[in-house]
């Protein structure tokens, strides 16, 4: 039976893959028992517990907070990041380390490869493309997943942000430009499950099928909880006055998803319409 050791226990993508896993033996630690910016701790962990898998989904994910905190964000997302490879290296464990759509800045027309240049516009951003690099210096054989707009069971996101308010009858702005790909944790955890048995390692982009905006995707989540469309409002991004720039585009295309074999995977209005019927 495979030992399992999962960052951030108990975020909404730590639990996806917590349920994903169970067929093994899983150790899901929150950041109060498992500090991953304190390597003699991590360390300790790892050694002690011994895993075959580490699942690196901690993060500082705030994306306006990591302006303010700018060290806090890359004492995570980046040193963070190189002491789970230094101690999977140590312990001869597979890792897979969960990055962001946010190392790009937008500008392209086309869907992002997975060898496309980064260039991020916020402190989030840099701090997960400085991970990304420290990890694949660390450790060489690893899997970093690139993904984007998560919702899940736990946790934050737009998706229940938005049913939310809308059940409420209260008012939603939503930009009509920012697009990417929604994803549905189950469905990412699902998919790394697949890609940890096979030896490719790498970068990857896996998110559900399909693109939208924000605007678009708050009406479908409207229509799915029978809620009255006119409550969503479209503005621009600009309007919204963020803090943190954030890339306007940022579909991802499942490059070497798609190369190494593994079937695509499912479009993100199904996996929304589950996720409405089984947790909504």
């Amino acid at each position: 039976m495979k030992r399992i050791l999962i960052t951030g226990g108990g975020g909404m993508l730590a639990c996806a893959l917590a349920e994903s896993f169970n067929d093994g033996q899983v150790l899901s630690l929150p950041r109060a028992e498992m500090d991953i910016t304190d390597l003699q701790q991590t360390w300790s962990i790892v050694r002690d517990y011994k895993p075959h898998v580490i699942l690196n989904p901690a993060a500082f994910t705030r994306v306006d907070d990591c302006e303010i905190f700018a060290e806090r964000a890359f004492a995570v997302n980046a040193r963070g990041a190189e002491n789970i490879a230094v101690c999977a290296r140590r312990a001869g464990a597979r890792l897979v380390h969960f990055s962001t759509d946010y190392i790009f800045d937008g500008q392209s027309s086309v869907s992002y490869r997975e060898d496309d240049r980064p260039n991020p516009l916020s402190v989030y951003g840099a701090s997960k493309l400085a991970g990304e690099v420290l990890v694949r210096k660390a450790l060489p054989r690893h899997y970093i997943v690139r993904t984007s707009w998560l919702f899940g069971k736990s946790g934050a996101n737009f998706v229940s942000f938005v049913r939310q308010k809308l059940t409420e009858q209260k008012y939603v702005q939503a930009a009509i430009d920012q697009i990417g790909s929604p994803t549905f944790t189950d469905d990412l955890a699902r998919a790394v499950k697949l890609l940890i048995e096979t030896d490719c390692y790498g970068t990857y982009h896996l998110t559900n099928s399909g693109f939208c905006s924000r605007y678009q995707l708050a009406l479908e989540i409207a229509g799915l909880a029978d809620c009255c469309q006119d409550l969503v409002i479209p503005i621009k991004m600009e309007q919204l006055k963020l803090p943190a720039n954030r890339p306007r585009f940022t579909v991802l295309d499942n490059a070497s998803w798609r190369i190494r074999g593994f079937k695509p995977v499912r479009h993100y209005k199904k996996a929304l319409r589950d996720f409405f019927k089984d947790v909504l």
